[in-house]
């Protein structure tokens, strides 16, 4: 809430926007692994509009910003993911989530791929890239089951 306030007294208030946008993208994934999916999956779009607006207001710098918006669609992969695992969804539910998990895995993957071109990736991010294209190589079997089988 502390962030919230900060950034509606103030906007161009740059890093309280981003711990905002980081926080409930945090708060989307620990909902979404403790079962609630909707209000979790709300919560990490609402962190990802955040991670998107501050990558496109300052073109010049996007060392952070990049790898947050990386991270922030991988975030958004996992919980479409995890709400398409539930063996209580039904199969269209299902295939709905596992296309989104696909499509926001296939965006972080894109974007990273982006930070190592201009050499923004460093530390424990270097590992992030790897993991996006595995969670991307799941999603793409998990969908290749709702396809029918040709003979």
């Amino acid at each position: 809430a502390g962030f919230a306030l900060l950034t509606s007294a103030d906007p161009n208030e740059m890093r309280a926007r981003r711990f905002l946008g980081v926080s409930l993208k945090n708060i989307g994934v620990t909902l979404v692994g403790e079962g609630s999916f909707s209000e979790g999956i709300e919560d990490v779009q609402r962190g990802l509009a955040i991670a998107q607006d501050l990558y496109r207001l300052d073109p010049a710098d996007k060392s952070d910003k990049l790898t947050d918006l990386a991270d922030a669609y991988a975030q958004l992969g996992f919980a479409h993911a995890r709400a398409a695992a539930q063996p209580n969804s039904s199969r269209p539910a299902s295939l709905t989530h596992w296309q989104a998990a696909e499509a926001a895995y296939r965006r972080s993957f894109e974007l990273w791929q982006n930070a190592q071109r201009s050499g923004t990736v460093s530390g424990l991010d270097k590992r992030d890239p790897g993991r996006v294209q595995q969670e991307l190589e799941a999603c793409e079997a998990a969908l290749a089951k709702f396809t029918p089988r040709h003979r």
